[in-house]
């Protein structure tokens, strides 16, 4: 697309520094939890050695600032992550349906209960899955989850991203398969945080770059001040849902 990744980062680590390899020109960085991943761009304004170490590129050749491209361009660019991480989610889903693994369910009798569960009523039934039985589970996880949260419902049993990491756990000891499934709720959810029309976010800003190709350049103050805005907004958010893992463990762990 005519620009360059500086840096690319999946998952995060809180006590430990991510592994570092390097591939070319881009750093790749890898985290034990795989609830954020972000991307660096190339930003030539702040290049201070492009005169010198890339001297023998030509201006064709010279890959371009994030900044720079057109935006639709950039809009492409930053579809692409969301976009991977999202068919990934779905394809693990798929992988479980196509490998005869056991459907998640929630709240069916007869299966058998997750004992520790982020999601009320969790169970794996011995029927195969389906790709409408992926279906529903992605309503009755992701989709409740949302409304609950979004709507400040009763959340009594719930628990957040580390308490559904957690569950993954425990359904890995019923069947691999089962927890392939649970792990790829936990990535369709993080692709399709990143696609809502946050200003910090990928959504953001690809609105902005909409924007900017029907009106023209938005403005740079309000656009700072509105990813300001998104940025507390999701500290909150993750604040939240921290508090709804606290309970959680509170109501599970040590009751």
């Amino acid at each position: 697309m005519g620009t360059r990744a500086e840096v690319v980062q999946i998952g995060t680590n809180i006590f430990f520094k991510p592994l570092k390899f390097r591939w070319g020109h881009t750093l790749l960085q890898f985290g034990l939890l795989p609830l954020t991943a972000f991307i660096k761009f190339l930003d030539n304004s702040k290049d201070e050695t492009s005169g010198h170490e890339e001297h023998f590129l030509t201006a064709e050749a010279s890959p371009k600032g994030f900044h720079e491209l057109t935006p639709m361009r950039r809009v492409v660019v930053l579809l692409v992550g969301p976009t991977c991480t999202l068919l990934l989610g779905v394809g693990l889903l798929l992988l479980s349906v196509c490998l005869g693994g056991p459907q998640v369910n929630v709240k069916v009798p007869g299966d058998d209960v997750i004992a520790v569960s982020a999601v009320p009523g969790l169970t794996v039934a011995k029927q195969p899955a389906t790709v409408a039985g992926q279906h529903a589970l992605i309503r009755s996880t992701i989709g409740e989850f949302c409304l609950r949260f979004t709507t400040y419902g009763a959340m009594k049993g719930w628990g957040g991203p580390i308490a559904w990491i957690i569950t993954c756990g425990y359904v890995g000891t019923v069947s691999t398969l089962a927890w392939v499934s649970c792990a790829a709720l936990l990535i369709v959810a993080n692709s399709a945080l990143n696609l809502l029309p946050i200003p910090s976010m990928n959504g953001g800003y690809i609105v902005f770059a909409v924007w900017e190709s029907i009106f023209g350049p938005f403005d740079e103050k309000l656009q700072l001040r509105l990813v300001l805005c998104g940025v507390l907004f999701i500290v909150a958010v993750f604040v939240y849902a921290l508090f709804i893992d606290v309970c959680w463990f509170v109501e599970h762990l040590w009751a």
